[in-house]
């Protein structure tokens, strides 16, 4: 509940995606909106993405664009570790721990 926009919305588009993009930053239920690579494919981080969609889709074909691929997921918990700190779990490395440490095992030195 600490992250906003709790849909991750992927988007194919095509047309004027600087203008497209503009657009969804001014979105209110839009919280976040990435480009990946050239080609017109969008990320984009939204509240209630499910009724978010039909209005951003009509709102694309307004300025001249059209949607070619829509993917909807909820965000998931590495998603939300990955937004409290900025890292993903597979960037930590793995650490050995002894089961037998602090069990009241006695330990050799």
């Amino acid at each position: 509940a600490s992250v906003k926009g709790s849909d991750r919305i992927e988007l194919e588009v095509k047309g004027p995606i600087d203008q497209i993009v503009a657009m969804l930053q001014d979105r209110p239920e839009i919280h976040d909106v990435k480009r990946v690579g050239d080609d017109g494919k969008l990320t984009i981080r939204a509240s209630d993405g499910a009724h978010a969609l039909p209005h951003l889709i009509s709102r694309i074909d307004d300025i001249g664009g059209e949607v070619t691929s829509i993917n909807l997921h909820r965000i998931s918990l590495e998603d939300v570790f990955i937004e409290l700190t900025g890292r993903s779990l597979r960037d930590e490395p793995a650490q050995k721990v002894s089961l037998f440490v602090g069990a009241g095992m006695p330990q050799r030195r």
